[in-house]
This record gives structure tokens, sequence and C-alpha cells, in this order.
């Protein structure tokens, strides 16, 4: 592959991409390993610190099914990717109310189910983002979705946006790593 200045740069695959592109070295930046599915598992190191390598989807019951061509949730390396969860009642697939409160909780719980899944926690948490149908709910969805959460907190974008699937009023997905937030 050709960099934008004339640098070649070797496949992603098996590697760190991005500033750190080249041999797994120590870094402070966590690291994203693209690896294949075949080598998912494989245990790499840097620096002194060692992470398994994980790849592909992951699904539980305990949380909503996909209403669309997606995975409840991702891992990429050490990091894991939810969905967006909106307020879905796993075992009807329905908004649990049309209040944001109702909403919000369910959404944490169906995180907390997907997390679960992943063999993760909220301790586990280094990004969210919040998509809100009306911001002058963010006071009441902030409460509950504080709830479940510890300092050190996750990063955190909250977004107005104009619509929901299903008519929700609130939406949330996560960022997570292996090892914990803190860069275990």
């Amino acid at each position: 592959m050709q960099g934008s200045r004339g640098a070649r740069f070797p496949p992603a695959r098996g590697r760190v991409r991005g500033p750190l592109a080249g041999p797994l070295v120590p870094s402070r930046v966590p690291a994203v390993y693209d690896v294949s599915p075949e080598r998912s598992g494989e245990t790499f190191t840097r620096g002194k610190e060692s992470c398994v390598a994980r790849t592909g989807p992951v699904h539980t019951d305990h949380a909503p099914a996909a209403i669309g061509p997606y995975s409840q949730g991702t891992w990429a390396g050490e990091l894991f990717f939810s969905a967006g969860q909106i307020g879905l009642d796993p075992a009807t697939g329905e908004l649990v109310g049309e209040d944001v409160e109702s909403q919000a909780r369910q959404i944490m719980k169906n995180l907390a189910a997907v997390l679960e899944a992943a063999g993760l926690g909220f301790s586990d948490v280094v990004k969210t983002t919040i998509f809100l149908a009306d911001m002058a709910e963010f006071g009441r969805v902030n409460e509950i979705y504080a709830g479940p959460l510890e300092p050190p907190y996750p990063a955190r974008s909250t977004v107005a946006v104009r619509d929901l699937p299903k008519g929700a009023r609130v939406e949330i997905d996560v960022v997570a790593r292996a090892g914990g937030a803190e860069g275990g």
C-alpha cells in the first residue's frame, strides 16, 4: 500500500495500524490488532504487555436481536465495539415504553448483556456515544447512564438527532477494551 507521502506501508492484517504501523512495540496508545479469523486468540506482545487478539461478532439472547444487517457487537483486536442499543425488550423486540427514562434503563441492561457476552463489563468501557431525540432529556438520561459506571469514567459524546429507529428517544453505543479502561 502506498502512503500519501510516497512511503510504502505493509498490509494491515496482523500488524498495528496507524501511527504505530510496523512491528508491535511498547506504547501508551492502545493498539488495534487487525487479525485474520485463523489468528484470533493468538497472544501478541507489546513491550511487557500482552493481549489476546480477538476478531468477530458477539451475540446474546439477553439483548435485542439486530433489526438490520449488523451485529450486536464485534471485536477488532483488543477493542470491542457494540452496536447502538435502543430501549427494546429482548423478548418482544418492542420499546419498553415511550418515556426516555424507561428506554435508558433498558438500554443499560441491553449493553450490560452484550458486554457480558463479550466477556467484558462497564469497567472496560473507554468510549460511549449517546444519541438523543431531544437534548432537553439529557439530564434524565445522564442520571440513568451514570448508574453502572464508576471512575475513571469513559469518554463520551452526546449528539442530538432528528429520528431514531422505531421512534426511540435515546440510543447508546460503547467501545470497550479487553483488559480494562485503564490500559491493563
